[in-house]
């Protein structure tokens, strides 16, 4: 494996471009797919590539405070499933207490894998505004408990 000390600076600027242009791509596909406002128009989503541990690798032009949150859900599900996390797994969360701001924020994260072996994690989120409130859009502020 090679460690960023070993990278020329040269080199380590390029791939973190490249980097930051894929997860740049993933949130045009979220934007082209997404079928609410808040996505296509608003622009509320993000989407982020992670370390193997769940620190943030690159972020692409998204909302920011989402990117540290979906490290959180990365790393409560790296917690939560100790070793047991699969290629073509893909978890979805919405939990306020794990990482979203309320359940109108769904995750969803993915594991990479490279030769059998965990390389990183993606994730993406998107406001969802039909479900997680008592009022449309998810923000309830006369909620008394997380089930409103």
């Amino acid at each position: 494996m090679v460690s960023v000390q070993n990278i020329d600076p040269i080199t380590f600027e390029i791939l973190s471009h490249r980097l930051h242009e894929v997860t740049k791509e993933m949130g045009t596909t979220l934007e082209r797919v997404g079928g609410t406002v808040n996505t296509t128009q608003l622009r509320d989503y993000m989407a982020a590539l992670y370390t193997p541990t769940g620190d943030i690798l690159s972020a692409g032009d998204s909302m920011g405070w989402h990117v540290a949150c979906a490290g959180y859900a990365v790393k409560h599900i790296i917690r939560t499933f100790e070793g047991e996390v699969h290629p073509d797994d893909v978890f979805l969360l919405n939990d306020p207490y794990v990482a979203a701001i309320h359940q109108s924020d769904v995750y969803i994260v993915s594991p990479i894998h490279y030769d059998e072996r965990l390389v990183g994690w993606s994730a993406t989120f998107v406001h969802v505004m039909d479900i997680g409130a008592l009022s449309p859009g998810g923000n309830s502020p006369g909620a008394r408990e997380i089930f409103h």
